[in-house]
């Protein structure tokens, strides 16, 4: 439902609601990880996990449905002729060194 005003968007969520702001934001930092488009939206969710608002709970639900709608964008790694093995190895890549998310 909708927020009417100002107060009411500003108000914090019961505990039962904070709890499952709580756990798909916990579990939208571990698809970040994988997603990095999903990056910046993520990280400002995570600063109202204290006290999470309707406001917040709100832009939760954005980001749900757009990864509800880009659930197939995959992170594809390509290999470059530019690095070279010890370079690779040193930094752990395994001459990987692009990568992006693809629609």
């Amino acid at each position: 439902k909708p927020c009417q005003d100002a107060s009411e968007q500003t108000s914090a969520l019961d505990a039962q609601r904070a709890e499952l702001y709580r756990r798909s934001v916990g579990d939208l930092v571990l698809a970040a990880a994988c997603r990095p488009d999903l990056g910046f939206e993520v990280h400002l969710l995570t600063q109202s996990l204290p006290n999470p608002t309707k406001v917040q709970e709100m832009q939760l639900h954005k980001v749900l449905r757009y990864l509800k709608g880009t659930w197939h964008y995959t992170l594809s790694l390509h290999p470059t002729t530019q690095m070279t093995q010890e370079r690779a190895s040193n930094l752990n890549l395994n001459k990987f060194s692009s990568c992006f998310v693809k629609k």
